[in-house]
């Protein structure tokens, strides 16, 4: 896939710009997560997909929990920054499962009791970490820069199927979804013109186009689905 040192050493070779696009990159993934927090208790509702969250905290926990591999073992700027802005976003993270924890039980499964519902929510992401790290055990991805860019991606679909569940803006913001595809226009133009061979590959431009353009379906999407009501949806 690429080799930890030659990214490493192409970052150093271009740290502004590099730093400047994966910024912007960070810049949109804050708008995109506080924005649908902000709207998550605006409207009393759940905004991040259950299946986004079985992936991004896994993700993000991991790299977090591995800290020493970045501060001592690499000891590269990069991955020290990289990891500050992943604590924040598994920070985010769980304020997110907490919502759909509190809001999520009424719309989705009303007809089992609160302990049961979150009991089954808990054990899917118990599940799904086991899936997560099957999964990075077999990926040549050191670094963590393909399985960001997985996670560029990962909430594209399930957001629209969401939104079309709904059949209507609740939870959701053309501004959300603008945050959302900043991420892969940024983070990807880093690669292309910085780090190495693979960032250039048909298959990692495949995976960002994707990224790219189910971001802007979804703004499409929110922008002529009816507007949420007023006053929000109550919680149970």
């Amino acid at each position: 896939m690429y080799e930890p040192a030659a990214v490493l050493a192409a970052i150093d070779a271009h740290p502004a710009p590099v730093l400047l696009l994966c910024g912007a990159a960070l810049l949109g993934n804050a708008v995109y997560y506080f924005e649908s927090l902000r709207l998550g208790f605006r409207h009393r509702m759940h905004t991040m997909p259950l299946a986004g969250l079985y992936f991004f905290i896994p993700h993000d926990m991991s790299y977090v929990l591995l800290w020493h591999k970045w501060f001592v073992e690499y000891d590269h700027w990069f991955l020290k920054l990289f990891w500050v802005g992943l604590v924040l976003t598994s920070t985010a993270a769980w304020v997110f499962l907490w919502q759909f924890l509190r809001y999520g039980h009424k719309e989705l499964l009303p007809q089992v009791s609160r302990p049961a519902f979150i009991a089954l929510v808990l054990s899917g992401l118990v599940l799904s970490s086991g899936v997560w790290i099957a999964t990075k055990a077999v990926l040549v991805d050191d670094l963590y820069l393909f399985a960001f860019g997985l996670t560029a991606f990962w909430c594209a679909p399930f957001g629209m199927s969401l939104m079309l569940k709904r059949g209507s803006g609740v939870g959701q913001s053309r501004l959300m979804w603008l945050g959302f595809t900043a991420i892969p226009v940024f983070y990807w133009l880093a690669g292309v013109l910085y780090l190495p061979p693979f960032f250039r590959s048909p298959s990692w431009l495949a995976l960002g186009a994707a990224a790219t353009l189910w971001g802007l379906a979804n703004v499409l999407t929110v922008s002529r689905l009816p507007k949420p009501p007023a006053t929000g949806t109550q919680a149970a």
